[in-house]
């Protein structure tokens, strides 16, 4: 079945984890999740390229493992029972209280500005199809993959006091042409900006104490420029 429904339970017994790789690469085009549902692991829906469109979390929900949401092209919405403690949504964006983190991003999404969020999650944003991004002040760390393959994004905007660029965060944009990264920016995680074949110029804020090996792995980039000395 492409609609899949969780079982709040399976012989007797309640259903409180779902394990890792439990959907990944598969056809289905929507999940609920049950009222028994504690935990969901990593990579749980990852890779459900074009199909997976709708998510619902349960209250009971606390937990998501890493890259839970990575690589979802057509996701159009993720909804979250009023009454779950951890998770919500705003702006189409999934946040976890907890952490202040995006998990995931969808459609036409607006990034909180009001300090709820101060990261961006594995994934998050991965596979989005977006222009145009501007990343609220606060954001301090953006994880690995979080926009990797938005093919069409050709503008971010990064804020001042962002600290960290994770593992591959934009590799594959093929689209993006310049990038500037701010004062506040102390490392670049290896392959940050790899495949990204129209990125040109960039510039580095004066802060920068460390840059991964493949930062920058075939990229166009001819035109650096460093704002320290």
């Amino acid at each position: 079945d492409k609609d899949v429904v969780v079982a709040s339970s399976y012989k007797g017994y309640p259903v409180t984890d779902i394990r890792y790789d439990a959907f990944a690469g598969s056809w289905i085009t929507s999940v609920t999740l049950s009222d028994s549902v504690i935990r969901v692991d990593y990579s749980v829906f990852m890779n459900c390229y074009k199909n997976l469109k709708q998510i619902h979390i349960s209250k009971s929900v606390l937990e998501f493992g890493h890259d839970a949401f990575s690589f979802l092209q057509n996701l159009e919405s993720i909804t979250v029972s009023p009454e779950n403690p951890r998770y919500y949504v705003a702006g189409n964006c999934l946040i976890d209280r907890e952490t202040k983190e995006v998990l995931r991003g969808w459609g036409d999404f607006t990034i909180p500005d009001d300090g709820s969020v101060t990261s961006i999650a594995e994934g998050a944003f991965s596979c989005c199809n977006i222009v145009n991004v501007v990343l609220p002040k606060g954001i301090t760390k953006i994880d690995s993959s979080a926009f990797a393959f938005c093919a069409s994004l050709k503008r971010i905007s990064l804020p001042g006091g962002l600290l960290t660029i994770g593992d591959g965060s934009f590799d594959s944009c093929t689209s993006l042409e310049s990038i500037t990264l701010p004062d506040s920016l102390t490392k670049i995680d290896s392959g940050a900006f790899a495949y990204c074949e129209n990125l040109s110029s960039i510039k580095i804020g004066r802060h920068i104490e460390r840059i991964e090996k493949e930062v920058f792995y075939s990229s166009a980039v001819k035109d650096i420029q460093y704002a320290g000395t």
